[in-house]
């Protein structure tokens, strides 16, 4: 009888280790819901930035917000963000041997468990949004551009913002603002030049 009760015993505590273990792995699980994975690519002229928005997690998620922000210093001396936009993303869809289409999305979007959408961005993509934000009355203020950026995710698993931080080589950025004001000569321009971030 002793022996039948240790026994029961036993299977009890390993049956409830079991249990919990489960439980604390479907909760990491789940806590995973949004990986980015980053990817570069460079030019002769620009640097692009690749991110893979996928989710790992067994329930879907909507996305409700992608946001890549611009840090810098600005006319007060601190380093903080400056300027912040909504990027375009989309899926990719295979219609042959190694060819993927871009399928354009919109938000709100929700993302199934093991879906991924994409963000591309670029050197030039970052030049278009200084000139935007040196232009009055978002340029009334002086700031100096960082190599430093943001990319902030807002997902209705989570309730504050997943975010991503990411740099682009100042040269790249130098060249990409040249280029970019050499097409549009009439836009107010400011002298640019690249600040590395505190975290470079």
């Amino acid at each position: 009888m002793e022996l039948v009760t240790i026994l029961l015993a036993i299977y009890g505590a390993v049956l409830s280790s079991l249990v919990a273990g489960f439980q604390l792995y479907k909760f990491r699980m789940e806590s995973k819901f949004v990986v980015v994975d980053v990817e570069r690519g460079v030019d002769l002229t620009s640097e692009s930035i690749h991110f893979r928005i996928s989710n790992r997690s067994t329930q879907s998620t909507q996305v409700q917000e992608l946001m890549i922000s611009g840090f810098g210093a600005g006319d007060d001396g601190d380093f903080h963000s400056i300027w912040g936009s909504g990027v375009a993303f989309f899926k990719l869809a295979r219609v042959g041997d190694n060819v993927d289409e871009r399928i354009a999305l919109d938000l709100p979007y929700v993302l199934q468990p093991g879906e991924s959408i994409w963000i591309n961005f670029t050197s030039e993509d970052c030049a278009t949004q200084i000139e935007f934000f040196t232009r009055p009355p978002f340029g009334e203020q002086d700031f100096q551009q960082s190599d430093l950026f943001e990319l902030e995710i807002s997902h209705s698993q989570r309730t504050e913002p997943f975010c991503v931080n990411f740099e682009i080589d100042p040269q790249y950025l130098q060249t990409s603002m040249t280029k970019w004001r050499t097409m549009v000569p009439f836009w107010k321009q400011r002298p640019f030049k690249p600040l590395s971030s505190p975290h470079s």
